[in-house]
C-alpha cells in the first residue's frame, strides 16, 4: 500500500511544489495562479495545514484518477477500500504523483488544471519515466 515513510516525508517537504511519488523528486509547478505561487502559510499550533492534489493509477485498467484532499493517507485508504463512488470499480490504486498546497482553493484549482488537456499532457510528460 502506501510506504511507511510517506507520513514523515509529507510533513517535511515544502508546500506548493509538486512531487512524483515513484521517485520522490522535487520540481516546480507549471502555469500562473497555481500551487507554484508563494502564499501565506496557514499555521495552527505550529503545524502547517496542507491540501493535496493527487494522481492515482488504477492497477485494474491503468487509467489515471485526479483529485484533491486534506489528508492524503486517509484518502488513499478510502480509494483502495472501494469507499469512493467514482473509483470503487477500479481498485486497487497506486499513488503516482501529488502536489502540496497551503490553501484548499489552490489545491482545487490545481486539480481542475490537471484535468484539462494541457494538464494531462503535463502529467504524461512527468510520469513517462516512472515504472507505473
Amino acid at each position: 500500500m502506501i510506504e511507511s515513510n510517506l507520513r514523515s516525508a509529507v510533513a517535511q517537504w515544502p508546500a506548493c511544489r509538486s512531487y512524483r511519488f515513484t521517485r520522490l523528486q522535487r520540481c516546480n509547478s507549471f502555469g500562473q495562479g497555481d500551487c507554484g505561487q508563494v502564499e501565506q502559510k496557514a499555521i495552527i499550533n505550529d503545524v502547517v495545514k496542507f491540501y493535496y492534489t493527487y494522481v492515482l493509477r488504477s492497477q485494474k485498467d491503468r487509467k489515471l484518477y485526479i483529485g484533491w484532499t486534506d489528508n492524503l493517507i486517509k484518502r488513499m485508504e478510502k480509494h483502495n477500500k472501494g469507499q469512493v463512488e467514482a473509483t470503487k470499480h477500479r481498485v486497487p490504486f497506486k499513488l503516482v504523483y501529488y502536489e502540496a498546497c497551503f490553501s484548499q482553493a489552490n489545491a482545487i484549482r490545481r486539480e481542475k488544471a490537471l484535468k484539462t488537456g494541457f494538464g494531462r499532457k503535463y502529467l504524461k510528460e512527468r510520469l513517462k519515466d516512472s515504472k507505473e
